[in-house]
């Protein structure tokens, strides 16, 4: 563990609230408790206190009352941060959680910058540079899709895929390296195991593990930002009255006016487990307006770059053109068809639509039917279904250097199956290896030096 100075900070939220939790962590942590805690329901000092124990008192400073609370100690190494942990939860006044926090610093405890409770937590073993980066996603997730797959990140999910890789490749490079000092002593097959016989074999599958997760980079993207869902058709057919409905709010202007939406209106919502960003466009028609031509071409813009598509049809009305076209540009897996206005009898035969979109609902935006069954189909697009329990990686830093690791593997792949020479084969795994334990903050040759000793007798 090392040692660093002791610092603190108000970890909720600022504002009035009902509770405000100060954080100080270091090795001073215990000695500014016991400056400032006055036990009523314990009178021995915080730290003659067992790891995980709490106790109900004031916090003195300058022989005033500063307020009541509640103070949670934590015993190194068993923290959050590694180090001795103290919390005091208090009430959630902006000006009485300062006094509390000011009355700290004046201990010689430093104020903590943004992170630095997660950094030393990283620094001293407690987690690692993945698990890290997905305490914030956590904070920060919107929906229970983005907060599952940044716990999943939180728990090790990505770090053990990586680590799966990792250590066959370390493997293979401690093989590598005993080989490069005896080239010629015939035991070393023997000794490095399957890892050194099958080297295409260990690239293959390391190749594999990773697209794997690199694979689910962009959707993971999706989640956090939110699935662009567009909801298209020709003007009048009720988009608008849709968005609003899906919305929850009068977000679009609606009027019995054909063309009253011109320009793309956007929100976001959360259906099931996702959150969605759901843009209301203009309806798709011929017309010299200029304006509404300008509409015509942002929708059709916005279908091209959506993952979801709602194609909404008047069932009402017999199809014309206009719908013809809104086929044409949204039929295929990404749409589901929508048949609204249910609530007026049909007049038109959508057996040509039925054939094109895998999944079509009916419903009124009037009434509220058949909402349900479209939020069901929603959240069970296979776009969706298909990462739904899988390890995702949440940034762009974890990204690259995944993406970096898979493209050197590629290389030695390659490089393998034309029998180039043992050491520049080093090189490349060695390089992929290093790209994938960027993502733990470990280094590549004191892994590979452990596992030399750790697995060969060298000095025979």
């Amino acid at each position: 563990m090392q040692t660093l100075d002791t610092i603190a900070a108000i970890s909720t939220p600022i504002g009035y609230g009902g509770i405000a939790v100060i954080r100080i962590s270091g090795d001073n942590a215990l000695a500014a408790a016991d400056t400032l805690f006055s036990g009523i329901s314990r009178i021995d000092p915080p730290s003659s206190w067992a790891g995980y124990s709490c106790a109900y008192g004031k916090i003195l400073y300058k022989d005033a009352v500063l307020d009541e609370c509640i103070l949670t100690v934590y015993k190194a190494p068993r923290s959050y941060t590694g180090e001795d942990v103290v919390e005091i939860s208090c009430h959630g006044g902006v000006f009485s959680a300062g006094e509390i926090l000011r009355a700290v610093y004046s201990l010689g405890v430093r104020p903590a910058h943004a992170g630095e409770f997660t950094e030393r937590a990283f620094l001293n073993g407690k987690t690692t540079l993945t698990q890290a980066e997905a305490v914030m996603d956590i904070i920060s997730a919107k929906g229970k899709a983005e907060l599952r797959s940044a716990l999943k990140v939180r728990d090790g999910a990505v770090y053990k895929r990586i680590k799966i890789v990792s250590e066959k490749l370390v493997g293979l490079l401690a093989a590598l390296a005993v080989w490069a000092d005896y080239p010629d002593d015939e035991d070393i097959d023997l000794l490095a195991g399957e890892s050194f016989n099958n080297i295409q074999n260990v690239i293959s599958n390391a190749e594999q593990n990773l697209s794997a997760l690199t694979e689910g980079f962009a959707f993971g993207q999706l989640i956090k930002a939110g699935i662009p869902l567009v909801i298209a058709g020709k003007p009048n057919v009720g988009k608008s009255s849709i968005m609003n409905v899906l919305s929850g709010t009068s977000r679009s202007i609606v009027t019995d006016i054909p063309g009253t939406t011109r320009d793309i209106i956007e929100n976001e919502i959360r259906i099931g487990d996702y959150t969605f960003r759901i843009f209301d466009t203009a309806g798709i028609h011929e017309t010299k307006d200029v304006i509404e031509q300008t509409g015509t071409d942002l929708a059709k813009e916005k279908i091209a770059e959506a993952e979801i598509i709602l194609a909404v049809f008047d069932s009402s009305m017999p199809l014309d053109e206009a719908d013809e076209e809104i086929i044409r540009l949204t039929a295929g897996d990404r749409a589901i068809a929508v048949l609204n206005k249910s609530d007026i009898a049909g007049a038109a035969d959508f057996s040509g639509i039925l054939s094109k979109y895998k999944k079509t609902v009916s419903l009124s935006a009037k009434t509220g039917a058949g909402f349900e069954k479209l939020t069901e189909f929603l959240t069970e697009l296979p776009e969706i279904k298909a990462v739904a329990g899988a390890e995702i990686i949440l940034n762009d830093r974890q990204n690259a250097a995944a993406a970096a690791a898979l493209g050197f593997l590629r290389e030695a792949k390659t490089a393998a199956a034309g029998e180039i020479p043992l050491d520049a084969l080093t090189i490349l795994i060695n390089a992929a290896l290093e790209k994938l334990l960027e993502l733990t903050g470990e280094s590549a040759e004191a892994a590979v030096t452990r596992s030399v000793f750790d697995n060969f007798c060298v000095g025979k």
